[in-house]
């Protein structure tokens, strides 16, 4: 059997220094008893969907989009109706030659780990208006609401104009 313990051996050579990777502290196979440690844990999002508040996605067609991060909006609040909801601001922003068009510009937004369609409500503004001249862009704000109350999953899609693409975002409140 010492070709077992060799091989056991060579694992553990193999695993321990693994195991150390992005701490920077040797491995010593019990949790970090230093008080206040905190483990990191990365979000991620899906392929090609940027973080609500913190990305700002470039469209092929020379137009970029962002979002303010969400803010939750509490049931009778001004625009919430009775449902919770969640308020974020977009903005588009022209940097293509020529005027773009924001009249049948789409915003929309999935809430909760099921992904439930959120309904664009009062108590903000009614939406993109009017033409973005090149080099300027337009903000509004918009509420959605929140059928389920689970705001652990915010997914918007921003459907500037027609034939200029889609922007996509992921957010969440706590």
């Amino acid at each position: 059997m010492p070709g077992h313990r060799l091989l056991a051996t060579a694992l553990l050579m193999l695993v321990l220094p693994l195991a150390a990777c992005g701490s920077g502290r040797p491995a010593t196979g019990a949790a970090d008893p230093t008080p206040g440690y905190i483990l990191e844990i990365p979000v991620t999002v899906a392929p090609g969907t940027a973080w609500m508040g913190g990305e700002t996605v470039a469209l092929a067609s020379g137009v970029t989009v962002a979002t303010g991060e969400p803010v939750v909006v509490l049931p009778g609040a001004t625009g919430a109706g009775s449902t919770t909801a969640v308020r974020f601001a977009v903005t588009i922003t022209n940097h293509r030659p020529e005027p773009l068009d924001l009249s049948a510009a789409v915003v929309r937004a999935n809430i909760g780990t099921s992904r439930v369609p959120a309904t664009l409500v009062g108590g903000g503004d009614p939406g993109f208006r009017g033409v973005v001249e090149p080099g300027r862009q337009q903000t509004v704000v918009l509420t959605f609401s929140a059928p389920t109350g689970d705001l652990s999953v915010i997914e918007v899609s921003v459907a500037p104009a027609v034939r200029v693409g889609t922007a996509l975002f992921q957010g969440s409140v706590d």
